[in-house]
């Protein structure tokens, strides 16, 4: 987990944002064995740190926003994962803190994202996993009716 502090100006409500401490990071992560996770507070909007993630060859987790903690209406945390794949993923108010926190179950190997079940903005506890259901067994096929093939006598006509 880490907090990466950017040269903080803000101009216009918004962060001068500076990738690097990011890709060091990154870079540093790709020398380690996986599976590997990054999260936390990267201080950077989508736009600048979702194409470094997947540059580096992790896979962000995607979910709502998450700052300021009360309205949140922007997401300067993120989750990157490599050799796991989000299950769940919620958006929770804590108690403390400045940010909504992410609370994600991850599984290990590689899968997109798009199967997890997001709740962005969700205040409620993730549901336990359901069983998948039984598969539905195809109907029995009729067997096709074999026609008899009938032997039509030649009638010769005498005259």
């Amino acid at each position: 987990m880490t907090h990466l502090q950017n040269r903080r100006k803000v101009w216009d409500d918004r962060l001068l944002e500076s990738p690097e401490p990011l890709r060091a990071v990154l870079a540093a992560l790709r020398t380690r064995e996986g599976p590997r996770i990054l999260m936390g507070d990267f201080n950077l909007y989508a736009n600048i740190a979702s194409p470094i993630i997947k540059a580096a060859g992790f896979v962000e987790v995607k979910h709502g926003p998450t700052f300021p903690v009360d309205t949140p209406d922007r997401s300067i945390d993120y989750i990157a994962l490599d050799g796991l794949h989000a299950v769940n993923v919620e958006v929770v108010k804590l108690p403390v803190g400045d940010h909504r926190a992410v609370v994600v179950e991850v599984e290990a190997g590689a899968k997109r994202l798009s199967s997890a079940k997001r709740r962005p903005g969700a205040e409620r506890p993730v549901p336990p996993k359901r069983k998948a259901p039984a598969k539905k067994r195809a109907p029995a096929r009729k067997r096709p009716v074999k026609k008899k093939a009938v032997k039509k006598k030649a009638v010769t006509k005498r005259r």
